[in-house]
């Protein structure tokens, strides 16, 4: 049900978007304009939490880990694609009030040392690391002359001649990794892309995806019915016939043993790289490049830890 919502308000992405910021701006120029600064920031802060609660029930949603086999049909550009959702809009809004909280207080945050300054520039770059999921979210279009992968920073384009012989490869957490003969042919517009092999989705199951990616690199002869529903019907049959050996193969399971290790070899070294910043304080100054580096190594290594948790918890969750 909450997959489903998350769906439907991904097809008003760029709306909410600039209907966040908006909001966010207002409250921000009625401060700059005298309204007392503590009820402005106080909204803004159950603003943030009230995304992150959503988002959170979001990710716990049984739906989301285990999305559905569709396609979306275009026959305009004749185009399949995968859904896309508003979670990457969200976190850009809820991003976006927490960082306005910083500057209802401009004297305070200027007045702080390097370690405050530095964690300020950080949270304003990271709104560069994902501009697109925040306007479109994540998807991948797939059609006769090959896949386009909109990611977090950009757009990679895979033509068909590109891929080599081998399967695609399924990864937890919604992506399929591709192999290629041809990388010279692969490009990136529209900004940036770190990884060009893989391929991110939302709310496709990603097993589905790679065996489509497979079925057409394969068969290029039907590459030219992409993008209509009859297609699509004699895609699904071609998928249920195909021999086991030809269907995209599910990722080895993590196991729970291998997930409590993350979490604890995460937490501990966390908690070490904080305990090395509280000594470079003692020893060079709060203020000190050391300092500040390992303090933001330690909040990194926290956030990877939380994620460890969460993997964890599904993994048993699961049936034995």
């Amino acid at each position: 049900m909450i997959l489903r919502w998350a769906v439907a308000a991904g097809r008003y992405n760029r709306q909410v978007l600039l209907g966040g910021v908006a909001l966010v701006a207002a409250v921000v120029l009625a401060v700059l304009f005298g309204v007392d600064r503590s009820r402005p920031a106080a909204g803004l802060g159950v603003l943030t939490g009230v995304i992150l609660v959503l988002l959170l029930s979001l990710f716990f949603s049984p739906t989301v880990r285990h999305p559905p086999a569709v396609l979306l049909v275009s026959e305009a550009d004749r185009s399949f694609g995968t859904h896309r959702t508003v979670v990457h809009t969200l976190a850009a809004v809820a991003h976006l009030a927490a960082f306005s909280i910083l500057l209802l207080y401009p004297a305070e945050l200027w007045a702080g040392g390097l370690r405050d300054k530095g964690a300020v520039l950080v949270a304003a770059g990271l709104f560069a690391c994902y501009p697109r999921a925040m306007w479109r979210g994540l998807g991948v279009v797939i059609n006769a002359d090959g896949i386009r992968a909109e990611k977090f920073a950009g757009v990679v384009i895979v033509p068909w001649e590109a891929l080599a012989a081998e399967p695609a490869e399924p990864e937890r957490g919604g992506g399929v990794v591709l192999t290629y003969d041809r990388p010279d042919l692969v490009r990136v517009v529209g900004g940036w892309s770190v990884n060009r092999r893989q391929l991110l989705v939302e709310a496709t199951d990603v097993q589905f995806l790679a065996a489509v990616v497979d079925h057409y690199r394969a068969n290029p002869e039907e590459r030219a019915g992409i993008g209509t529903p009859a297609e699509l019907d004699r895609l699904r049959v071609a998928l249920d016939q195909a021999p086991p050996g030809e269907k995209a193969a599910e990722g080895e399971p993590i196991g729970r043993g291998a997930a409590v290790a993350a979490v604890v070899f995460l937490l501990l070294t966390a908690v070490g790289t904080l305990a090395a910043g509280k000594w470079a304080e003692g020893r060079f100054g709060e203020d000190s490049l050391i300092a500040w580096l390992l303090g933001l190594i330690s909040v990194a290594l926290a956030f990877a830890a939380g994620g460890a948790i969460l993997t964890a918890v599904r993994e048993f969750r699961k049936p034995r």
